[in-house]
């Protein structure tokens, strides 16, 4: 064998070296990005689902109240909860 075959073998594998290396810090990238999304994405269902359920709370609050105030009499100038003067 001659120095430039082996240079050329060494050469070579530094270039499968590098490839590899490439593919790994690739899959690197992919894998990070794809937890960053994963993880916003259930972010977001999170927020979503706390949202709609602090909604309901407002709302079901609010009926409740307008129900209270339809339910209660209402006093009249007497003081009787019909507002008879009698």
């Amino acid at each position: 064998m001659t120095a430039a075959g082996i240079s050329g073998q060494e050469a070579m594998k530094a270039h499968v070296q590098r490839l590899l290396r490439q593919r790994l810090s690739t899959e690197v990238v992919i894998a990070t990005v794809a937890i960053l999304v994963v993880t916003m994405a259930f972010g977001f269902v999170v927020v979503q689902w706390t949202l709609n359920r602090q909604l309901d709370e407002q709302y079901e609050q609010r009926a409740l109240a307008v129900a209270q105030s339809l339910a209660s009499p209402t006093l009249g100038e007497s003081g009787s909860p019909t507002g008879n003067r009698g």
